[in-house]
């Protein structure tokens, strides 16, 4: 069951183009710890620096390729979370946000 504040800031993402960029450092997400990994990246538990105590599962890519390659691999990650975010059931994860780094 979502809460009153995942479906704000779901709301505040939808807003706000879905997707953002980050300069490494000012990546909002703090690491609590890593979860796992499986074949396409890593998971670890992190919680926004403005709301302590709420807890996110997040997963990371590691994108190694050419420019366009990498950028035709964001659009797929962008594209499906998109598609996951629309749907809504018991067995299916809330995305909360999408976002990447920039070095």
């Amino acid at each position: 069951m979502d809460t009153p504040l995942q479906h704000e800031i779901l709301a505040i993402e939808a807003v706000d183009a879905f997707h953002r960029v980050y300069k490494t450092e000012n990546d909002p997400y703090r690491q609590i710890s890593f979860l796992g990994q499986g074949g396409c990246g890593f998971v670890d538990l992190i919680e926004h620096w403005e709301r302590p105590g709420s807890t996110y599962a997040r997963k990371l890519f590691p994108l190694q390729f050419s420019n366009q390659r990498r950028k035709d691999e964001i659009e797929r990650i962008k594209s499906e979370a998109q598609i996951i975010w629309k749907l809504n059931h018991c067995h299916v994860v809330n995305i909360i946000a999408t976002y990447e780094w920039q070095r």
